[in-house]
């Protein structure tokens, strides 16, 4: 038999033990039916992106479009999309080509490997393949990465041979630039 409790002036009903187990179990079915029901669709699906490998599409692909669909999915794949970028940027990583193509400031990869070099504290040699005419671009892109380097060393006070540390205040100095 259920019991009655008051609690801040209101009575409340607390039902006894039998009466417990019954919404217990109550419960249990519907949980049970949910998760078997759950079981299916999740098979279903599981069969789906079978037969979607099967054809040659990646599981990654259809996570990306769904993504896509919702306002905060699509604001995190661009997020990831333009740190992707910028590694890809620093190390001189040639993809996104079909992105740059509608960009009216063209990337120097030439001026950009000088830059790298010289962030690494590298000599100044240019690469083996490069042109005899593309030179003067690489020296560019040294001398500025050089001029990075340098205010970078001259602001935090780090020696030629801490080259983490170097790098993270040559990351620094590089954004004071941009801004």
């Amino acid at each position: 038999m259920a019991r009655k409790r008051k609690t801040n002036g209101k009575d409340i009903v607390v039902p006894d033990d039998a009466m417990r187990r019954a919404l217990f179990e109550w419960h249990l079915r519907r949980i049970a039916e949910g998760e078997a029901k759950k079981a299916l669709v999740d098979k279903d699906v599981k069969d789906l992106y079978a037969l979607a490998k099967a054809e040659k599409f990646l599981k990654k692909e259809f996570t990306i479009a769904l993504k896509a669909r919702t306002k905060e999915g699509l604001e995190q794949l661009r997020n990831d999309r333009a740190s992707e970028d910028k590694v890809f940027r620093w190390i001189g990583v040639a993809v996104g080509e079909q992105t740059e193509m509608f960009n009216p400031n063209e990337v120097d990869r030439v001026f950009l490997q000088g830059e790298r070099d010289a962030m690494a504290d590298l000599p100044r040699k240019p690469p083996a393949e490069l042109h005899v005419k593309d030179h003067p671009r690489y020296n560019a892109g040294y001398d500025n990465g050089r001029m990075i380097l340098n205010a970078a060393r001259a602001k935090e006070g780090f020696k030629k041979q801490d080259t983490k540390t170097l790098g993270e205040a040559a990351a620094d100095v590089v954004d004071s630039l941009a801004a």
